[in-house]
């Protein structure tokens, strides 16, 4: 014969009891594959409003990234400029999309991120630009994340050409191979990272 234990207790656990994920405050740490090179973005931008690379820590933007607000969007904390987002603008509007494509972005500091026209800081760049979403991953990396007006998204590689001072200008493509074969000087693969402060 079995003895019999009373069901366990159900606990109600309101949603909004619970608390809410911290903002997460860091930099973003750059890393090339074939060189090992580590920077940061930097909190400057270049003379056509791009963002570079800076080896100086106490140089590197910081951001924040928030999961309570859902949107995957980086804010910028200590931006030279006064822009709030992190985001990107291309050189031209895109031909193709996608895997074989070689069109190119570059990183910049945006405003208004719910709009489709958005302030920003490239004064190069004629393509469409907004702040985009980054995945970021559970070992800190980011991926940047192209979503068109048809709700098709993109992922992004990073690649970076870089300078005699081991620092350059950040390149965000949808094909590596595609971009890199059109182009006269060497860019290598980069990973870009969160880094918690």
């Amino acid at each position: 014969m079995f003895t019999q234990y009373p069901a366990p207790k159900r606990r109600n656990i309101r949603r909004d009891s619970l608390p809410a994920p911290a903002p997460r405050k860091g930099r973003i740490r750059v890393q090339l594959d074939d060189m090992g090179t580590i920077a940061f973005v930097s909190r400057s931008v270049g003379r056509h409003g791009q963002y570079f690379t800076t080896n100086n820590s106490a140089n590197a933007l910081q951001v924040e990234c928030d999961p309570a607000d859902g949107s995957k969007r980086i804010k910028l904390l200590n931006p030279t400029t006064e822009h709030d987002w992190l985001g990107i603008s291309w050189d031209e509007t895109p031909t193709t999309w996608g895997l074989g494509s070689p069109c190119w972005a570059v990183v910049v500091g945006v405003n208004r991120s719910n709009r489709k026209s958005m302030l920003s800081t490239s004064s190069r760049c004629e393509g469409p630009t907004k702040a985009v979403t980054w995945d970021i991953a559970s070992d800190g990396g980011l991926i940047p994340i192209w979503e068109k007006e048809d709700g098709e998204q993109y992922p992004l590689e990073a690649t970076m050409q870089v300078s005699s001072s081991k620092t350059g200008t950040l390149v965000l493509v949808f094909d590596y191979n595609a971009f890199s074969s059109l182009q006269d000087r060497p860019y290598h693969r980069a990973r870009l990272v969160f880094e918690s402060l």
